[in-house]
């Protein structure tokens, strides 16, 4: 999966003129968001090998997912996966199922002790 887990956004009046913009930010693997009057239209998910060797539901689940939309648990319920399958395939694409700030775990790990 990509990198970078900000979606490209492009307002529907400017697709001629970034058209080639959009192409690239579909190469890259970049989730885009369509907007019409700066509201959110429509979303772009990009054709990738995982997409099609996991399916339309599970790719569209990771990629949002990623990009912080959804929870881990609306994604697992959107790629009809169980909680627990679907922390197994985001963590084997490397993506984290926990978002810790530095110095997080140390405070938690206290109260084990």
């Amino acid at each position: 999966m990509n990198t970078n887990t900000t979606p490209a956004v492009f307002g529907i009046r400017e697709l001629r003129e970034r058209s080639k913009e959009l192409g690239k930010a579909a190469q890259d693997g970049k989730l885009t968001v369509l907007t019409r009057y700066g509201a959110p239209l429509m979303i772009g998910v990009p054709v990738t090998s995982f997409l099609l060797e996991k399916g339309v539901h599970t790719g569209l689940a990771v990629s949002l997912y990623e990009s912080g939309a959804l929870t881990l648990a609306k994604a697992a319920q959107l790629a009809s996966l169980s909680l627990e399958d679907f922390m197994n395939t985001v963590s084997s694409l490397g993506i984290p199922i926990a978002d810790y700030e530095p110095g997080d775990i140390e405070k938690e790990m206290k109260y084990f002790d």
